[in-house]
């Protein structure tokens, strides 16, 4: 199976702590897969979950302040 990758989304977001305990978290549970931190501007929440069905990203994890408008925009 091929490398799979999952990420948060906020603004700002470069501080967040999520990408080192899931990544520790992954490797603990022995299986390939990164996750990553992208910053997403205000209002610009459904081109990223858009981007991320695209890219074919296999988990999302959302914070502040897109919270309210991803709940808003998933199906």
């Amino acid at each position: 199976m091929a490398s799979r990758v999952a990420a948060v989304i906020g603004s700002p977001v470069a501080h967040s702590l999520s990408p080192v305990i899931h990544r520790a978290a992954f490797v603990a549970a022995g299986v390939d897969w990164s996750y990553v931190a992208f910053e997403v501007s205000e209002g610009k929440v459904e081109d990223a979950l858009a981007a991320m069905r695209t890219l074919g990203i296999g988990g999302l994890s959302v914070t502040m302040p897109h919270k309210q408008a991803a709940a808003r925009a998933v199906d």
